[in-house]
């Protein structure tokens, strides 16, 4: 299979189910089963209705178009100009059938005129398109309803992120509230040090990026913040967060998902 083609049955609800496994979140893992992993009821596609949770959570979240695969046809080049810059594009027909990393607007018009010659239903299938900055880390980000303050647990990547979220990567960053209601931290692979860990020293991250441990936690942090929040109590909740490479900016978290009882 390509790199830029993947065909996986569930998208994602599976590595859910596994991450809620994962840290003994049970209230989350029977939310998760009520979810549909199949086409949407209402005629949305997938990754628009996540997209509309996270904004109903104002968590910072990709630009997209979103339309019938037929309209979008029409006038293809037209709809994926509205899309801001990225290095990447990421299109979803319905799960399973995505295009997960295209570097050009012609592989983009390709795929979907592909898809609909081979199945003829996806015809009048709403299309989700994002044109998306190259991930420098990426999170998971774990809260309790535990208390107040209640327990968070961050771990994150500066690799490969796919097989992150897929529970086939370790992390290199955990961090979680501790006694004191403060942020610990642990670095672990390349990160690792047994020293104090705020130091200048840079690390190679995805998409050749260099950060030291202080701008990663800083991200992981700034990430944090944006999740909806009341003095020290946080929406409890399973989230992803990407953190896109920005041309002569520093990178910006992106949320992906957020799987919460709100």
């Amino acid at each position: 299979m390509s790199r830029d083609t993947e065909r996986a049955a569930g998208a994602g609800f599976s590595d859910w189910q596994r991450a809620a496994r994962a840290v003994s979140n049970a209230s989350l893992s029977r939310l998760i089963e009520t979810m549909d992993p199949g086409d949407s009821k209402d005629g949305r596609n997938a990754h628009r209705s996540i997209h509309e949770r996270l904004a109903a959570l104002d968590l910072p979240r990709h630009h997209f178009i979103a339309m019938p695969c037929q309209e979008f046809l029409e006038r293809p080049y037209d709809y994926l100009s509205k899309l801001p810059k990225g290095d990447y594009y990421f299109a979803s027909i319905i799960p399973g059938v995505h295009l997960a990393h295209a570097t050009t607007a012609e592989q983009v018009v390709a795929f979907v005129e592909a898809s609909v010659a081979r199945l003829p239903h996806l015809t009048n299938k709403e299309l989700y398109v994002s044109h998306n900055g190259e991930p420098v880390m990426s999170s998971h980000i774990d809260i309790k309803n535990d208390g107040q303050p209640n327990t968070i647990v961050m771990e994150a990547t500066i690799g490969n992120f796919n097989a992150f979220h897929r529970g086939q990567h370790t992390p290199e960053i955990i961090a979680w509230r501790d006694g004191n209601h403060r942020l610990a931290w642990s670095f672990k692979g390349p990160l690792e040090t047994d020293d104090a860990w705020q130091t200048d020293e840079l690390f190679a991250c995805n998409s050749t990026t260099q950060l030291s441990r202080i701008e990663m936690a800083t991200l992981l942090f700034s990430a944090l913040s944006h999740i909806p929040h009341d003095s020290d109590y946080y929406l409890p909740g399973y989230y992803e967060v990407l953190f896109e490479r920005r041309d002569e900016l520093s990178p910006r978290p992106v949320f992906i998902e957020a799987i919460t009882a709100h």
